[in-house]
């Protein structure tokens, strides 16, 4: 179960590392700054 579990986590985490590696706009990388940006304004 355990190994299982890790495998599906390391296919997610590097399918994750090469959808932002091959989508990686700047207008993208723009977006979710700000989106943060503003979240972080709205905690304060």
């Amino acid at each position: 179960m355990r190994e299982s579990k890790e495998i599906i986590i390391f296919i997610a985490l590097s399918a994750l590392l090469l959808i932002g590696i091959g989508f990686l706009p700047k207008s993208a990388a723009n977006l979710a700054v700000n989106h943060v940006i503003q979240s972080s304004g709205q905690v304060q």
